[in-house]
């Protein structure tokens, strides 16, 4: 045992599983930290959609208005924001719950519909 301790082959060996596990659980904890992010990134998208969608009803009142005056008002708007959607739900994916999974592709799904009948495509 004390020839084991004083190798330098031994210790060579320990230094390199040393530096392979501080490798690996440096880059599982990168790793870690982007999901978290993203998962930040597409939380702070969906806030921003709830003022959208306020935005998206008022100006479909107020087209529903000009039409009980026999006027008329387009309702094109803005598109709604999915560059945090498109880019980044695919790599969260698996880490989200299914019900969450299922919440996030239906506010989406359903904003994709909102633009398009209001004459306005986004991509998703």
């Amino acid at each position: 045992m004390d020839r084991l301790l004083t190798s330098s082959s031994f210790w060579g060996l320990v230094g390199v599983v040393i530096g392979f596990a501080l490798g690996e659980g440096a880059r599982y904890i990168r790793y870690r930290w982007r999901i978290h992010r993203l998962k930040g990134v597409i939380d702070t998208e969906l806030k921003s959609l709830l003022y959208q969608i306020d935005q998206k009803k008022d100006i479909i009142g107020q087209a529903i208005d000009r039409l009980k005056q026999k006027k008329f008002l387009p309702t094109q708007s803005i598109p709604a924001m999915t560059t945090a959607y498109r880019k980044f739900f695919g790599e969260v994916y698996e880490h989200l719950c299914p019900i969450q999974r299922n919440c996030v592709h239906n506010v989406y799904e359903r904003l994709h519909l909102a633009s398009e009948d209001m004459g306005t495509s986004i991509k998703l």
